[in-house]
C-alpha cells in the first residue's frame, strides 16, 4: 500500500530529494509567529505519494537531508493505514499506527529537539484498520447481543449501548422502535473521531417488531469481512428471512442500505451514512 505525506522544502538542506518524488500537490504557506521559524517568510508543502517497496529507502535520503541548521529542527513523514515513516535528521522512526507507545517514543525524540509539541504527529489519527477491528466487537456487545444491557440514558428518551477497549469508546443512542433514528460515535483518547447515522423502519404491518428485530440482530452478530464494517454481512439466510447490506465508499466516507426480506418480500429497510470527525 503507497504512503502518503507532506515534505516541507525549506525543511530539506538539499531539496534535490523531491525530484525522484510523485507530487501530487504543492501549497505555500506564509510564516506566522505559530510556525516558529522566523528566518523564513514562507513554507511550501509538497503532498507527495511513495509507493510501499521505496518508502524505507526515501526514508533514510530525507534523514540525511533534514535542515538542523536552527534551534527549532524539522522532521518530514508519511503514512499508508497501517505503518508511519516519520524523519528526524539521522533518526527513522516506522511506527505501527496502531501502537499508542510507539508513537509516545516519537513526540518524546522530537521535544528534545525544540519541536513543537503540537507540531508532533500523535496516535490520534485512527487507522482504518483498527476502527474496522473495534467497530466489529463493539456491535457485537452491544444492539446486536440481545443480553447486552443498556446504559443511562444519554438524552431524553433514548436508548443507549456504550462498549471500552484500548483507548477507544463506543456510543449508540437512538430513539423509536418500530421506526427508529440513531447515532453511533467512536471517541478516541475522549475525542470524537468517527460517527454514522442511521433511519430504520419496518415496512408490513403484518409482521411484529420482535420477529423483526430478533433476526436482525442475528444477522448483525455474524463474522465477516468487509470496508465497511458498521452493520451486517453482504448477505444472511435462516430459511425463509434474508438479510442483505450494502455501502459505497469504505469507513473514512460511506453511505449504504440494510434490507430484510420475509419469503423474497422486502419487510424492512435502514438507511446508513458516517465517516471521520475532524
Amino acid at each position: 500500500m503507497n504512503y502518503k505525506g507532506t515534505i516541507i522544502e525549506e525543511s530539506l538542506d538539499n531539496a534535490d530529494v523531491l525530484k525522484g518524488l510523485k507530487i501530487l500537490k504543492t501549497d505555500i504557506e506564509s510564516v506566522t509567529d505559530e510556525h516558529q521559524t522566523p528566518w523564513l517568510k514562507q513554507w511550501t508543502l509538497h503532498r507527495v505519494e511513495i509507493p510501499e517497496i521505496d518508502a524505507a529507502e526515501i526514508a533514510q535520503k530525507l534523514s540525511k537531508v533534514i535542515d538542523v541548521s536552527h534551534v527549532s529542527s524539522w522532521y518530514a513523514d508519511f503514512r499508508n493505514d497501517k505503518k508511519h515513516y516519520i524523519i528526524f535528521r539521522e533518526k527513522v522512526f516506522h511506527v505501527d499506527r496502531s501502537n499508542k507507545t510507539q508513537y509516545d517514543e516519537v513526540r518524546k525524540y522530537g521535544l528534545t529537539l525544540g519541536i513543537p509539541e503540537y507540531q508532533l504527529p500523535n496516535y490520534q489519527d485512527l487507522p482504518k484498520d483498527v476502527l474496522a477491528h473495534f467497530l466489529s466487537e463493539a456491535n457485537k456487545s452491544t444492539y446486536a447481543n440481545k443480553d447486552a444491557p443498556k446504559v443511562e440514558s444519554n438524552r431524553l428518551k433514548s436508548e443507549d449501548y456504550h462498549f471500552e477497549k484500548d483507548g477507544l469508546i463506543y456510543h449508540d443512542t437512538y430513539f423509536g422502535s418500530r421506526d427508529f433514528i440513531g447515532e453511533e460515535i467512536v471517541y478516541q483518547e475522549e475525542k470524537p473521531v468517527w460517527g454514522a447515522n442511521y433511519y430504520g423502519f419496518i415496512l408490513s404491518e403484518e409482521i411484529g417488531e420482535k420477529e423483526v428485530y430478533d433476526f436482525l440482530r442475528e444477522s448483525l452478530m455474524q463474522e465477516y469481512d468487509s470496508p465497511v464494517p458498521v452493520r451486517g454481512p453482504n448477505e444472511f439466510t435462516d430459511g425463509d428471512w434474508k438479510y442483505k447490506f450494502f455501502a459505497d465508499g469504505d469507513l473514512a466516507r460511506f453511505s449504504g442500505a440494510e434490507e430484510i426480506s420475509l419469503k423474497d418480500k422486502v419487510i424492512y429497510r435502514c438507511f446508513v451514512h458516517g465517516g471521520f470527525i475532524q
